[in-house]
């Protein structure tokens, strides 16, 4: 059928990404450093993905779920906690934590950045 076309194609192109990463890490000799692996992100959602890393990788391998407690909705965090959102989660937490270390003056007297500016439009949305 059509859906086991496409199936085989993306684990395929999954099998061979993995194989890429287990290459990248052979020669830059970080085998023995990188005992665990995580999975994140909408593809970190096939079904089997973790068994198959684990096997090409020959690491210890998990999904990733983002910790946040962002919201007094407690439906909405709830919503949050799901793979599909790790990135997001995480450059917000990343920006909430430089925020706490840095004042709005100054990144203001910084003149700019692409960095500074999404911190500083992300300060004003969460703090408004």
């Amino acid at each position: 059928t059509q859906r086991k076309v496409v199936n085989d194609i993306y684990k395929s192109r999954i099998e061979q990404i993995l194989t890429i990463i287990d290459k990248m890490i052979s020669s830059k000799g970080l085998s023995r450093i990188i005992q665990n692996v995580v999975l994140t992100g909408g593809s970190a959602l096939v079904p089997g993905i973790d068994n198959l890393a684990s096997h090409i990788l020959k690491k210890s391998v998990r999904i990733g779920v983002p910790e946040c407690m962002i919201s007094s909705d407690l439906e909405l965090s709830k919503n949050l906690q799901n793979t599909i959102y790790s990135t997001s989660i995480g450059t917000l937490k990343y920006l909430q934590k430089m925020s706490e270390k840095t004042t709005i003056d100054n990144f203001e007297s910084s003149g700019g950045g692409k960095i500074n500016k999404l911190l500083l439009f992300f300060k004003k949305v969460f703090t408004s």
